[in-house]
């Protein structure tokens, strides 16, 4: 039996740190896996089945990481090469312990992939990318691009998210593949499009969630349309918006999340930037019609238009009308209503693990 270690920061919640530990339980069933939970002293937030290991005290690699990309700190190569050493040898101890015949590296960590092929060249290593390639060239990595891209030259497959991010990185790559990630909202719901209201869900930030354009939308809703709010953050941001147009829930998950789904008409995603943007395969699966402005990841999720509305990226006015349209016709979100739910095949987790298990078993 293979034995698959997977290897990623998981002392924080997030959704890098929730889609490894899926994936190391999911495989658990058949293969002998292990999670290393880097730079994570103390328990982590995910409960694991698998075995977890962990650093013997916290070594902070998300503070390193970010003082290496910031104050053109990349730029002292004998500081960088020592971090990325001493980086790479834990996780070489690691795979020795465990004895691993494939290695699944998450975002920061692709960036000790030449070392760590250089020490275990017949080892099999999957780079696994977890956000667009905007995003990590721009901003992730922007002071560290050679060096990721390096990394990314080294695997022996690397699994992206979308096809727009598979036809980037094959250019360094060639062995790239497309997995999505799935959607572990487990469910027997279909919303009944009754009730005058229009889901959004995500974390508050300002400025990559769009909240500047949510906050308009909300505005010129007709009566009794309002629109419902699920995702931590600071909801202040909101004060000036009445209930009757906008209600915040607070971070839902569990049945709350099934019932902020269950009981909406419409789902609405303003993001500027998603590198997938899972809630609106969690959405879909309610059978929600799904309108999202253009990024990355809705136009991976809605198949650039096939399964809901896509808005050109900040054109605000034609969101408004295209919004009130649906709010108008209660036929078409019938339509987009089961053209979700047809989509919504593609992300269940059983689904996404064979996918994973084919690659496993092709490398």
């Amino acid at each position: 039996m293979k034995r698959i270690l997977l290897v990623s920061t998981m002392g924080q919640l997030g959704g890098v740190q929730a889609m490894n530990a899926w994936l190391a339980d999911s495989l658990a069933g058949h293969y002998e896996t292990a999670i290393y939970s880097r730079g994570e002293a103390k328990p982590s937030a995910f409960e694991l089945k698998t075995t977890r290991f962990t650093d013997e005290r916290d070594e902070n690699w998300g503070l390193k990481f970010k003082l290496l990309t910031a104050f053109g700190l990349a730029k002292l190569g004998f500081l960088r090469k020592s971090i990325y050493k001493r980086e790479a040898d834990k996780i070489a101890t690691k795979i020795e312990q465990f004895q691993a015949d494939q290695v699944i590296l998450s975002a920061n960590e692709i960036l000790f992939l030449p070392l760590l092929k250089a020490k275990f060249p017949a080892l099999k290593f999957i780079a696994w990318l977890h956000s667009s390639a905007e995003r990590y060239m721009t901003k992730v990595f922007f002071g560290l691009k050679a060096d990721f891209l390096a990394g990314i030259r080294q695997a022996d497959e690397l699994v992206c998210l979308t096809d727009e991010d598979v036809s980037y990185f094959k250019l360094t790559n060639p062995r790239c593949r497309r997995i999505f990630n799935p959607n572990r909202l487990e469910h027997e719901q279909v919303s009944a499009l009754k009730e005058p209201i229009i889901a959004w869900t995500g974390r508050l930030s300002y400025q990559v969630k769009g909240l500047d354009y949510l906050i308009e939308l909300a505005k010129d809703l007709p009566e009794p349309w309002k629109i419902a709010v699920a995702g931590p953050g600071d909801a202040s941001i909101f004060k000036d918006l009445p209930e009757n147009k906008l209600l915040y829930r607070g971070a839902l998950s569990g049945e709350e999340l099934v019932q902020h789904y269950k009981e909406a008409s419409i789902f609405l995603m303003t993001s500027r930037l998603e590198g997938f943007g899972l809630v609106l395969a969690e959405a879909m699966s309610f059978g929600l019609p799904a309108i999202a402005f253009e990024q990355t990841g809705s136009r991976a999720i809605l198949d650039d238009g096939k399964y809901g509305r896509l808005i050109a990226q900040g054109d605000l006015e034609a969101m408004k009308a295209s919004l009130q349209q649906l709010i108008n016709n209660a036929e078409e979100r019938k339509k987009l209503s089961q053209l979700s739910i047809e989509r919504s095949q593609a992300f269940l987790p059983k689904v996404i693990l064979e996918a994973w298990k084919e690659l496993i078993e092709s490398t």
